[in-house]
């Protein structure tokens, strides 16, 4: 999992990893900002019924989330409805050129793990990507495929192994 400033980590129930994403990477706002924008966030996941926290480690704002197998749809719906009802620091959003240089960077990434054996799964459109991400919107990770199915141990190892 890439860990960067404004990301968002997410885990599923039984501890296998969902795929790395990112809610807002790049993010150029105080960290005070955008972490008290993360918590308001969190705030409203949790109102919602979703296992989420926002902290600060290493000097990078993130929101931590944990959900069921199967149930990345209703989580993003929730999500995307939470970002917009909070405050969130604009500058916290990725802009078009993030975005797209860290989907170059999520292709790159995926066909290092398909070479290393590693289930993956197939990108969407590389504009498509970019418009889900300039407005805090996960659709695809590199690590995807991993996650499903895989134990913590694997999923950190495929990580290692391609610098995800």
């Amino acid at each position: 999992m890439t860990a960067i400033a404004g990301c968002s980590a997410y885990s599923h129930d039984d501890g296998t990893p969902t795929a790395g994403a990112y809610a807002t990477a790049g993010a150029t706002g105080t960290p005070s900002q955008t972490l008290l924008a993360y918590r308001e966030v969190a705030r409203c996941m949790r109102d919602r019924g979703w296992d989420v926290t926002a902290e600060n480690e290493d000097g990078g704002d993130s929101l931590t989330a944990r959900y069921p197998i199967g149930q990345e749809g209703p989580y993003e719906a929730d999500r995307s409805a939470c970002f917009a009802e909070a405050d969130v620091p604009q500058e916290t959003l990725m802009t078009a050129q993030e975005a797209g240089e860290w989907f170059d960077k999520n292709v790159a990434a995926a066909q290092c793990l398909a070479e290393h054996g590693y289930p993956v799964t197939d990108p969407p459109s590389k504009q498509a990507y970019i418009d889900a991400a300039v407005k805090g919107t996960y659709i695809w990770s590199a690590t995807e495929g991993v996650a499903k199915g895989s134990d913590p141990a694997t999923f950190t190892k495929a990580g290692a192994d391609c610098q995800v």
